[in-house]
């Protein structure tokens, strides 16, 4: 089989590796037995090139992934490598960007003598996209793993081992790309064990399973971009060696991770190729679940819409009748219920029967600053309740709320002149007492203390309808001022 491989340590050559593994070609200094080539490098546009070829003196590049072909791949080998190794930061080698999911890739190195996390604190890059990919061949003829920093398959989470090479590329054809690792992206860790990753907010995991066999593709609801591919932190589609699964974005691109926009619904086409006849499972699983969303799959085939929920499984059957595979066969529909909310009146305030994610509104504007379950009408008028959710509203049935008379059923206060210009007079007042001016959206304007040698309140607002609290030992009191 094909190992991936690069070498952190500088001047190492080819017949270094002789020394472990067979090298064939055509050049000086080949391994016996056959000129097939059986060591490559990767350039665009050319693809996949020989290597070395001259000379099996010809040096490994820091930094670069070469693809050796392995005979009798079944049996251990310990490759051994002496020479000095890389410290600091590294910039890599990169091939042009492309828009193009074929054009735009590079084979990295591993350039440290140790592991490194891809999409932690330690890169440095332009052009790039997030996510990297790492071939696995021992996986019935080959995989691609894929991670970007949050999301992927667990087995990878990005930890790319000393010796690794891996995918990246780059979607600017405009711009120069650019990737720099630092040393803080090594890991304290050994990269052949299994890692536990930390979900991100919201993620579906979807895997399609036959014979023993696993691919995957994920969702990942942050709002970072539409429906359509987005070049920059969405994951393209590499193909395995056996069945594929991919999202198929709005643009008829084909991705392993998509970032998904907070939507109210939303609809995506799944991929499934390169199957034989048989059954196949589809499994859903993620933190998603937690959340408000619901998701439902649709088998065009069968002309079926199911409601999906965690760990569920759909399982059905490939034939050789093109329909029962491909693009056209499966839907999965995203989408957010709101319940809309009710206004109940309790001790003269309004109160949401939705006690999160909301704001009030009065007269069919919003109420700056009001997001509580509980508000306390200043002025008279039609109140609603607004629900925000994953970018989807319902808002309430609006709900008369009329004040009338004295606001307080404390009379000790008075307030004159009312209607008032600058200055308002407080009578009542024997003790220290707070007052707040607000307005009718129940911001607070102004705030003081009053007093029996202090009762009156200087007035520099503008003109309209306001509400003076005022709190003594009986509790609060309010009271309408007009400012003319």
């Amino acid at each position: 089989m094909y190992r991936y491989l690069s070498f952190p340590v500088q001047n190492a050559t080819v017949s270094d590796l002789q020394n472990y593994i067979p090298v064939t070609g055509t050049f000086a200094g080949n391994s016996p037995g056959t000129t097939n080539p059986s060591l490559f490098h990767y350039q665009e546009p050319a693809g996949w090139l020989p290597y070395p070829t001259t000379s099996h003196t010809e040096n490994f590049a820091l930094g670069k992934g070469y693809a050796a072909y392995i005979r009798k791949s079944t049996d251990p080998t310990l490759v051994k490598l002496a020479g000095e190794i890389h410290i600091g930061d590294f910039s890599f080698q990169l091939n042009d960007g492309a828009v193009n999911d074929q054009s735009g890739w590079s084979l990295l190195g591993n350039p440290y003598a140790a592991p490194i996390q891809w999409g932690n604190a330690g890169w440095i890059s332009s052009g790039i996209n997030a996510t990297a990919y790492l071939r696995d061949n021992e996986y019935e003829n080959g995989r691609f793993l894929v991670w970007d920093g949050e999301e992927g398959d667990e087995e990878f989470a990005g930890l790319i081992a000393q010796g690794q090479s891996f995918w990246v590329k780059a979607f600017d054809p405009n711009t120069t790309p650019s990737l720099t690792v630092q040393e803080t992206a090594k890991a304290n860790a050994q990269a052949t064990l299994y890692r536990t990753k930390e979900e991100s907010n919201s993620n579906l995991i979807i895997s399609l399973n036959h014979n023993g066999l696993t691919d995957r593709t994920f969702l990942k609801f942050n709002d970072r971009s539409g429906l359509k591919f987005d070049p920059r932190f969405d994951g393209i589609k590499q193909r395995n060696s056996y069945y594929n699964l991919a999202v198929l974005t709005t643009d008829s691109v084909q991705v392993s991770i998509k970032n998904m926009p907070d939507t109210c619904r939303a609809t995506l086409a799944l991929s499934v190729e390169n199957v034989k006849a048989g059954t196949y499972a589809l499994n859903f699983t993620g933190s998603v679940f937690n959340h408000n969303r619901e998701f439902k799959l649709r088998d065009l085939y069968l002309d079926s819409l199911l409601q999906v929920k965690a760990n569920d499984a759909y399982v059905f059957q490939v034939t050789e009748h093109p329909d029962t595979y491909g693009n056209q066969r499966f839907e999965l529909i995203a989408t957010v219920e709101i319940p809309q909310p009710e206004i109940s009146v309790k001790n003269g305030d309004l109160v949401s029967s939705i006690a999160s994610d909301i704001k009030w509104l009065l007269d069919g504007e919003e109420i700056p600053g009001a997001t509580q379950s509980v508000y306390t009408p200043l002025v008279s008028g039609q109140y609603q309740v607004r629900i925000l959710r994953s970018s989807c509203t319902n808002t309430s049935l609006p709900f008369t709320y009329i004040i009338t008379g004295v606001e307080s059923k404390h009379n000790a206060y008075q307030l004159y002149p009312n209607p008032a210009q600058h200055l308002v007079t407080v009578k009542g007042i024997s003790k220290p007492t707070p007052y707040a001016l607000l307005n009718i959206w129940g911001q607070v304007i102004q705030t003081g203390l009053l007093s029996s040698e202090r009762m009156e309140i200087d007035l520099n607002v503008p003109a309209g309808l306001y509400v003076i609290f005022l709190e003594d030992e009986s509790g609060f009191h309010r009271y309408k001022l007009l400012i003319k």
